[in-house]
């Protein structure tokens, strides 16, 4: 804490040390020096008013960000301090005020513990909402993608090929758009593995050099032991390059990123004002910059899917929120602190993970046939469109249909006698039955038979059923066609597909 005497002249007559090493002063030479002197003109306008109060005869609190010049830290934090101050006034003889006390605390963590709950339970709304309308979206883009496959293996090389081409690649566009707004909502597929931060940085910074350009310094602050993590290295290497090129936006003409690693113990009281966050350990990975930072409005809408501060054409305005939503799938939390003229802190808590890594056997065959023998699949989907896409694709392939409408169309089928040798159906299914109960009701007839999901959102959303273990199978809405014949033939058993996932 803070504490000083100010006498009725406005002059220090009193400083302890901790009011020294904030503004690295000596309180030997501050002794009767006017405040103007010591402070900033900013911070005199902003305290005077209390001031005038306090040698008036008025206790006044209030609160003030201010420059801070000392040596502790707020690990990834590099903005002002937020202070909350108290000025009493001492009273003497006769009612006549004679000075003031100063008593301020630095509430910094408790403002930055402030604003992460209030964003975090504004996120959790909006990711509900995108997730639902990304997931919807994809069940389009099934359709649009499935049959621009099919007719892209039809036409020649001639106007129509260039125009299926052309289409296609908006769709990949579109399906990429959906699979940023899943990121937000928590619901894309991750696939993890054990991540040194420390290397991952490390491994970035020479391309972050080329990408930034020469005008921007890149300095790294790397912790020392740092703990591992078991999240997707990827989407992380992805979630650093974003927050990299928008500090080096925020930063025209020239300025310093700087990105931090450290081991940080949150505990019960502070992850109780996250959602879904848990106490343990976590590896913090902060990007700070020098740049121009962010109004207080712009702030508090930076991580919305789509909103953007950019010309139109330079960003779609989901990065931010895309890294919002792998860090809470992740089991961590996005924090971000941003002022005008004083830059702008992001930083990253990811759990640390308490399994040793261990080596992946891992063998990559060459895929020499991927069209189907004949096999006959049992689908069930409900979108009669993106049902009629997926029969005609995998027929295509060389396979027989069977299809249902529902989890009981499905049933029927099965206890009718039909014969198939796999099940491939949608996750979300109406009827009372879900894709896994459904599978579930399937293999308890049929135990061989093997099961292939498809959805809007991911494997997440399955495993989730305790009953399902972690191997299930799971092909991602919308599906290209070579991904598809291989993921068949990769259910099937067939010896030339090999699942590489660890």
């Amino acid at each position: 804490m803070l504490l000083g005497y100010v006498d009725k002249a406005r002059c220090y007559q009193l400083i302890n040390r901790t009011f020294e090493e904030w503004f690295t002063v000596d309180r030997n030479q501050v002794r009767g020096m006017p405040l103007g002197e010591v402070h900033e003109p900013r911070l005199m306008q902003l305290i005077t008013y209390y001031m005038d109060a306090a040698l008036g005869g008025r206790e006044v609190r209030f609160e003030a960000s201010i420059p801070y010049a000392g040596v502790s830290t707020v690990p990834g934090y590099r903005g002002n301090r937020q202070i909350e101050l108290i000025f009493t006034p001492d009273v003497i003889a006769g009612g006549r005020v004679d000075g003031f006390f100063v008593a301020a605390s630095d509430v910094t963590q408790r403002m930055l513990d402030t604003a992460q709950l209030h964003q975090s339970q504004k996120m959790e709304a909006v990711g509900q909402l995108t997730g639902g309308v990304a997931h919807d979206f994809n069940n389009l883009l099934a359709v649009i993608v499935g049959s621009l496959a099919l007719l892209e293996e039809k036409v020649g090389d001639g106007r129509e090929r260039k125009l299926v081409d052309a289409a296609l690649r908006s769709a990949r566009r579109g399906a990429d758009l959906t699979q940023r707004l899943l990121a937000f909502g928590r619901r894309q597929a991750l696939m993890t593995e054990f991540v040194d931060a420390n290397e991952l940085v490390d491994g970035l910074t020479e391309l972050l050099r080329r990408t930034l350009g020469v005008s921007i310094e890149i300095q790294t602050q790397l912790g020392g032991d740092l703990w591992q993590m078991n999240v997707d290295g990827g989407q992380l290497e992805n979630a650093l390059l974003n927050l990299s090129i928008n500090a080096r936006d925020a930063m025209p003409g020239s300025g310093t990123l700087n990105i931090e690693t450290a081991n940080i113990a949150l505990d019960q009281a502070y992850t109780d004002q996250i959602e879904n966050l848990e106490p343990g350990n976590y590896v913090m990975i902060a990007v700070s910059d020098t740049g121009v930072g962010m109004a207080e409005e712009v702030r508090e809408r930076a991580v919305e899917p789509f909103f953007t501060t950019k010309e139109t054409g330079q960003g779609s305005g989901l990065g931010l929120s895309m890294i919002y939503g792998f860090t809470k799938q992740s089991g961590g939390h996005m924090r971000l602190y941003s002022e005008p003229g004083e830059g702008t802190v992001v930083q990253l808590y990811l759990p640390a993970s308490d399994v040793a890594p261990t080596e992946c056997e891992r063998s990559v065959s060459a895929v020499e046939r991927l069209s189907g023998q004949g096999e006959r699949i049992l689908v069930i989907e409900d979108d009669p469109e993106v049902r009629i896409t997926t029969v005609a694709m995998l027929e295509s392939l060389g396979y027989e249909i069977l299809e249902a409408g529902t989890g009981i169309e499905a049933l029927e089928i099965v206890d009718g006698g039909a014969d198939f040798d796999l099940l491939f159906t949608d996750v979300f299914l109406p009827g009372g039955m879900n894709g896994p109960e459904a599978a579930r009701e399937i293999k308890a007839r049929r135990a061989d038979i093997p099961v292939l999901f498809t959805s809007g959102y991911s494997a997440d959303q399955i495993t989730q059923d305790d009953s399902l273990d972690d191997a299930v199978q799971i092909i991602a809405k919308p599906f290209e066609l070579v991904a598809l014949a291989r993921k068949i033939r990769e259910c099937l058993g067939d010896s030339t597909i090999v699942n590489e996932r660890p």
